[in-house]
């Protein structure tokens, strides 16, 4: 055994050094996997923010749309429906005037059209 000298270690060896980058590959996947992981949160949130703001739009446009043809429909019906009135009562008056009609006929017909 003289003839063998001790051989001084200089580092962990090839076993430590195969644990060693082991433990360094697993972390790096670890955190590699949690940042796609944010990533892909962040990425959803805005796609759902997106659609909903463009949904959104999409209902105020459509209530817009729908109060327009509303404020349109009340001010074409009062509107048409007045002149006919207007019209029919002076029709009758004139009726009345010319002796057509009697004041009591008059009195009815004023009435039934104010009453529809």
């Amino acid at each position: 055994m003289l003839g063998r000298r001790a051989v001084a270690r200089r580092g962990p060896g090839v076993v430590g050094m195969v644990a060693r980058t082991a433990v360094v590959a697993g972390t790096a996947t670890a955190v590699s996997n949690r940042v796609s992981r944010r990533q892909d949160a962040k990425y959803q949130q805005q796609q759902a923010t997106a659609s909903n703001e463009a949904e959104l739009q999409d209902v105020e446009a459509q209530m817009s749309a729908m109060q327009a043809q509303q404020a349109q429909a009340a001010v074409a019906q009062p509107a048409a429906a007045q002149p006919d009135l207007v019209a029919q009562l002076n029709q009758l008056a004139s009726l009345k005037a010319s002796g057509a009609i009697s004041d009591q006929e008059f009195e009815a017909a004023k009435a039934k059209l104010l009453a529809s």
